[in-house]
């Protein structure tokens, strides 16, 4: 099973921190970091994960994804399904 994971980037000048989403942002966004002035969010980022099989999305105020890891069901957010797929650990992994 693909599902896609959407990020938020700070830019350059905030060593390109990135906030990821399983929904894409709606519009534009801008924050301001310690009262400093607005920045706007580099919202285009998206990548194909493959998940197992028996993973299912949850949606309630926290979005996470339901999924089994060495036999213990696992409520895993947006991150957590990136680390996964960049480390290729228990059948997590980047579609080309």
């Amino acid at each position: 099973m693909i599902i896609k994971i959407y990020g938020c980037c700070l830019g350059p000048k905030f060593a390109n921190a990135t906030t990821l989403y399983f929904e894409p942002l709606q519009e534009a966004q801008t924050i301001s970091i310690d009262g400093g002035p607005q920045v706007r969010l580099n919202s285009d980022l998206e990548w194909n994960i493959i998940v197992p099989d028996k993973s299912m999305r949850e949606k309630n105020e926290k979005e996470l994804l339901q999924t089994v890891i060495n036999g213990k069901k696992m409520l895993l957010s947006a991150q957590d399904v990136f680390s996964l797929a960049n480390l290729n650990l228990h059948g997590f992994s980047f579609a080309k």
